[in-house]
């Protein structure tokens, strides 16, 4: 967090040099003004001024007019007044007209840095509550709504990650909202009211991703009709989220950790360096250990990206907030697809309630949107849905004790990739759809199961 931005305001210019060499060692930006209607043009010209320090008795306006200027004007800077009076009535009067604390000069300069402190810490909670405020006011906000602890934590790592511009890794199995969590970092942030620019790695082929993160001059590559700037250059002063990062080609991987360094890119077939400012969020559903010790990912560049690891758990791991989403969709359902539901069946509730979803909350999503499509007379009912799942094996069931967690996710989704590929009759397009994963992930998971094409 940046710290307060200070205005001093006094006619004594040996107190008002010493104050201001005082704070500024603490680390505080602070500016200054010998009389309160100077004090107030600055307030007015610098902006962004958190704190008002203002002498209560000056030549021409006193602390108390510049306290009620400045309230009446810029009601969210605090004011701290300041005299060589002790006076307990005139303390009582300043903070009756908004005052946030009263310090006398003759007193030891450790109280003005406790008032600063106790201003810097209420802003940053009002700062964390209005970004949860905001959050649960939005279409994200319902998702990262929780009564797991496990979330919490997760949710409140994102935010103190919020507060800072360090690289941030998020960790998850596909479908457990991990764009959600890199969205509500950035509006949380710093950055929230530049562009939030996502990356999915997948959607484009190895031959044109560098093309999309970099840009390109016209005339670069057959087909580049004219310059293109890249997604690093459109994310200046935002928030770049690149997702699946785990599946980058090596290749790539390079070029990007370079970029991350000097934070400078170049378009394809130009020379010319572009400075950028961006802020960088990743997220993979792959073990990079397991990708590092394969040589499938960069070590330098995996520690370049992950100053901060936030791992988000599957919904199977938190079945209590299972209710909480279910209601969200439903109610986002009805109103997409205009159909009103007027009951939902309590079994099917039981059986929601219970089932694993080892396409986390995505798969939830799909499944409430397909039930209401479904639904006949405003009544939600299970459709078979579960039934068929239960056949695939696909419903929370014991697993042998041996097995890790690893091995039953994947075991889970291994399962899961087949039944769909079974229903499509071997389209794997349509599998891939269906699966919300593009064509290479799908064929990267069909190598990594051992499953035929």
């Amino acid at each position: 967090m940046r710290r307060l931005k200070l205005l001093l305001i006094d006619d004594e210019a040996d107190f008002l040099e010493l104050l201001r060499m005082i704070l500024t060692r603490k680390g505080y930006d602070v500016l200054t003004a010998r009389t309160g209607a100077d004090g107030l043009g600055t307030l007015r010209t610098a902006g962004g001024i958190d704190v008002v320090l203002t002498d209560l008795l000056m030549e021409g306006m006193t602390g108390l007019e510049v306290l009620a200027q400045v309230k009446a004007e810029f009601p969210d800077t605090e004011v701290l007044i300041m005299t060589a009076y002790g006076s307990i009535e005139t303390a009582v009067d300043a903070m009756k007209q908004g005052a946030f604390s009263y310090y006398i000069k003759s007193n030891d300069p450790e109280e003005i840095l406790m008032s600063l402190e106790k201003i810097d810490k209420i802003r940053q909670l009002e700062s964390r509550n209005a970004a949860l405020s905001a959050a649960s006011e939005s279409e994200s906000g319902a998702m990262l709504a929780s009564r797991s602890p496990a979330f919490k934590r997760a949710l409140d790592h994102a935010l103190k990650a919020a507060g800072t511009d360090v690289n941030v890794l998020l960790l998850g199995e596909s479908g457990v909202g991990k764009e959600v969590f890199a969205r509500f970092i950035h509006e949380s942030s710093a950055r929230r009211r530049e562009i939030f620019l996502p990356v999915n790695s997948y959607a484009f082929s190895d031959s044109m991703l560098e093309s999309e993160l970099y840009g390109h001059e016209k005339g670069a590559f057959t087909g580049s009709l004219g310059q293109r700037a890249g997604r690093f250059e459109a994310a200046d002063k935002g928030t770049l989220f690149l997702d699946e990062i785990g599946d980058l080609p090596l290749t790539t991987q390079v070029k990007i950790l370079r970029t991350i360094e000097t934070r400078e890119i170049s378009r394809i077939g130009s020379n010319t360096v572009i400075p950028t400012d961006f802020r960088l969020l990743s997220a993979t559903n792959r073990n990079l250990a397991e990708a590092i010790s394969d040589k499938t990912f960069r070590e330098d560049l995996y520690y370049r990206i992950s100053t901060m690891v936030i791992e988000i758990p599957p919904l199977r791991e938190r079945p209590e907030d299972i209710p909480l989403l279910f209601e969200h969709f439903l109610a986002k359902a009805q109103r997409e697809i205009k159909k009103t539901i007027t009951k939902v069946d309590e079994e099917l509730k039981e059986r929601l309630y219970h089932y694993a979803f080892p396409g986390n909350v995505r798969e939830l999503k799909n499944t409430v949107e397909r039930l209401v499509v479904l639904s006949e007379n405003g009544v939600l009912k299970d459709q078979g849905l579960f039934e068929k799942a239960a056949a695939a094996g696909m419903t929370l069931q014991r697993s042998p004790v041996d097995q890790t967690l690893r091995q039953v996710r994947q075991r889970a989704e291994r399962q899961h990739i087949l039944t769909v590929i079974e229903h499509h009759n071997g389209d794997l397009p349509m599998a891939a759809s269906t699966l919300d994963i593009s064509l290479r992930q799908l064929y990267n998971k069909l190598n990594e199961y051992g499953i035929e094409k």
